[in-house]
C-alpha cells in the first residue's frame, strides 16, 4: 500500500485502517529522538506486534522508513531499530525578502544539502518578479535533480503581511489570486506552505537558538523591514487571521515617515535597514561628517553596520539611536506579555554591543520594575547553515512529522 504525501495532512480519520496505522507509526518514528524497535512502537501506540511488523514492512517498501541498527541488550537477540529514511525524501525552502531570494533543500532531518541565492534580486509587486521567483525555484530543482515525487513540500518564508490560513499575501502579488500558496503549488507541482519570513525565523530561533529552552519569548527580526515572532508556551502566535507579530506597524514612529503600508508613523520607518539608510542620508545632507560615507552616497544596510564596527561615529550614532527607540517600544510589549527573554536577529546583530546596549537602555526606560530582566536580551547566535532551517521545519510541522 503506497503512503502518499497528501494523506500525511489528514487527521487519521480515514476509513482505511491499515493506512491510518502506517501514518501513526511514521509520525511516532519521525518525532522520536532515537530509532525505535517494533516492541517499543507497539507499546507506545497500543497496537499488536504483528500489526506493527506488517505496517513497518510496508513503510520500508515505500522508502519512508529504514533500519537504524540493532538495539543493545544484555540477553537474547538484539532487536532491529527503525528510523525515517532521510535519503529518500527532501524538503525545499525558499526565502523571499526585499533584496534576497534564496532556495535551499534539506533532508527530512533538516540537514542542509544545498543553498542557492539569486544575485541582484529585488522584490517588486509585478508579474515579472513573480515569474522570476517561480523560474528560479524550478531551475534550482532541475539543477539538483530533485524529482517532484521525492520532494515532501516547499516552505516559503516571505516578507510582508502573509495570511498563514488563506495562504495569501496582503503585501505582494494579490493579482495571482486569493491564495499565493495555491499559485506556487500549481506552478511547481509540489505542495507549498507559505508563511511570513519573521515567523519562520522565529521557528528557527526556537529550535536552534538561545531561546531553545524558553517557552515564552520574543524574536525581533530587523531586516530591510521590522517584524516580530511572539512565542507563547513554545508555540509561535499567528492570531485569528495569521497576521500576529506586525511589530513594525505599531505607531511608535515620530518622524512622520510614510510606511510601505501607506500609513504614517509606523515603527518600521524608524527601526529597520530601510530606516537606517534614510537616517544616514539625512545626516549627510545636514553636513555631519562620516569616515566612510559622503553626501549623496546610497549605502546598503549592511554597509552601515560594517562601518559602525570599524568605528565610524556617524554609523554608530544612528545605530544606537535606533536601538534606543526599539528598546523603548519593546517595553510596552514586555509589560503586556512578560516574556522570558528577547532575541534580536538580522544584519544589525553584527554591530554587537553597539546596538544591544542601546536596546537595553531604551528598554530600561519603559519596562516596569521586576517585570523583565534586561540582561535577558540577546543577539541571535544562529549560524548561516541553520538560518533557513525553519523553512524545512515549516513543512514538517504541517505534516505533523516534527
Amino acid at each position: 500500500m503506497n503512503l502518499n504525501k497528501s494523506y500525511l495532512r489528514q487527521n487519521l480519520n480515514s476509513s482505511n485502517k491499515k493506512l491510518n496505522e502506517q501514518i501513526m507509526i511514521l509520525k511516532l518514528i519521525a518525532k522520536s529522538n532515537t530509532p525505535l524497535t517494533i516492541p517499543e512502537i507497539s507499546e507506545k501506540l497500543l497496537l499488536s506486534v504483528p500489526t506493527i511488523t506488517s505496517s513497518v514492512s510496508d513503510l520500508i517498501e515505500d522508502r519512508w522508513v529504514t533500519t537504524g541498527g540493532k538495539k543493545k541488550t544484555t540477553q537474547g537477540r538484539k532487536p532491529t531499530m527503525y528510523k525515517v529514511n532521510s535519503n529518500a525524501f527532501y524538503i525545499v525552502g525558499v526565502k523571499i525578502g526585499f533584496k534576497e531570494l534564496v532556495v535551499i533543500y534539506t533532508d527530512i532531518n533538516m540537514k542542509l544539502i544545498e543553498q542557492k541565492r539569486l544575485k541582484n534580486f529585488k522584490l517588486n509587486d509585478n508579474e515579472h518578479c513573480l515569474n522570476q521567483i517561480v523560474n528560479f525555484i524550478k531551475s534550482t530543482l532541475q539543477e539538483n535533480k530533485l524529482d517532484n515525487k521525492n520532494v515532501l513540500g516547499i516552505g516559503i518564508g516571505m516578507t510582508g503581511r502573509v495570511n498563514k490560513f488563506s495562504g495569501g499575501s496582503n503585501s505582494f502579488f494579490k493579482f495571482a489570486g486569493p491564495s499565493l500558496e495555491d499559485f506556487f503549488s500549481e506552478k511547481l507541482n509540489i505542495e507549498v506552505f507559505l508563511e511570513n519570513d519573521t515567523r519562520v525565523a522565529g521557528v528557527t530561533e526556537k529550535e536552534y537558538g538561545v531561546s531553545k529552552n524558553s517557552p515564552n519569548c520574543l524574536f525581533v527580526n530587523i531586516d530591510e523591514g521590522l517584524g516580530m515572532s511572539i512565542i507563547i508556551n513554545n508555540q509561535v502566535v499567528t492570531g485569528t487571521n495569521g497576521y500576529a507579530g506586525e511589530f513594525g506597524h505599531m505607531k511608535f514612529g515620530k518622524k512622520k515617515r510614510t510606511c510601505i503600508c501607506g500609513k504614517v508613523g509606523c515603527l518600521g520607518t524608524e527601526v529597520s535597514g530601510f530606516a537606517l539608510k534614510l537616517d544616514l542620508e539625512e545626516k549627510l545632507k545636514e553636513g555631519i561628517q562620516s569616515n566612510n560615507f559622503k553626501k549623496g552616497d546610497k549605502p546598503e544596510y549592511e554597509d552601515i553596520v560594517l562601518a559602525a564596527t570599524k568605528g565610524d561615529f556617524l554609523a554608530i550614532e544612528i545605530i544606537q539611536q535606533q536601538g534606543e527607540i526599539l528598546g523603548k517600544s519593546l517595553g510596552d510589549i514586555v509589560n503586556l506579555i512578560s516574556p522570558d527573554e528577547i532575541v534580536i536577529g538580522g544584519k544589525v546583530k553584527d554591530s554587537r554591543n553597539i546596538f544591544l546596549d542601546s536596546v537595553k537602555m531604551g528598554l530600561n526606560s519603559s519596562v516596569l520594575p521586576d517585570v523583565f530582566d534586561t540582561n535577558k536580551v540577546y543577539l541571535s547566535n544562529i549560524k548561516d547553515e541553520k538560518r533557513l532551517a525553519g523553512l524545512s521545519c515549516l513543512v514538517l510541522k504541517e505534516y505533523n512529522l516534527y
